[in-house]
């Protein structure tokens, strides 16, 4: 099982980010954009796990997220990854980030306990967008991001977390939910 940890989007924030990308589209070439149900804010990839460990990571979860207190959220700004010249994944910010940080490292310390081992690229809070091909040059499009409003955008509160496998496809990645973690039930 292939695993992640993420906030869930309501349906409201997934059009609004949706309807905000749509100018975007013709500017990108190459690009992927996520469909709506796709849209979420990773907070751990866990990677592979035995369907019978299950049990340890929500009950790790659980405890670390029974400590948290609901987080209000914001989208805050566009951009990618990859290089100006070559950007390989257009994303949307997420503040408050150092708090949304601060929850990533308790979570991947309870999860330090079970044996994972915490990646060392630095974490970023995000929403990813669109995945582009690489060596594709979408200058227009990453202009664009940058002149785009996105002051008192989209908000919403991040009431916990969700586990989830993300199984693949020929037709990409499926979401399956398979625990709910609610911030502050100690």
């Amino acid at each position: 099982m292939r695993l992640f940890i993420a906030f869930e989007l309501n349906p409201v924030v997934r059009r609004a980010l949706v309807d905000a990308c749509t100018p975007f589209h013709p500017l990108a070439q190459n690009c992927t954009w996520y469909k709506a149900d796709k849209l979420h804010v990773t907070i751990a990839f866990l990677g592979d796990a035995a369907p019978s460990f299950l049990k340890h990571l929500t009950h790790a979860i659980d405890i670390v997220c029974g400590q948290v207190e609901p987080i209000p959220c914001r989208v805050a700004g566009f951009g990618f990854y990859g290089s100006r010249r070559y950007p390989s994944v257009l994303w949307a910010g997420v503040e408050p980030a150092a708090v949304i940080e601060t929850l990533h490292d308790r979570l991947w310390h309870a999860l330090g306990k079970l044996g994972y081992e915490k990646p060392s690229a630095p974490f970023d809070p995000h929403i990813t967008l669109a995945r582009c091909e690489s060596r594709t040059r979408n200058a227009a499009l990453l202009e664009a991001l940058d002149a785009a409003p996105t002051d008192d955008f989209v908000q919403w509160t991040a009431a916990g977390v969700t586990l989830f496998e993300s199984r693949l496809s020929p037709r990409g990645a499926v979401y399956c939910t398979l625990h709910r973690a609610v911030f502050g039930r100690v």
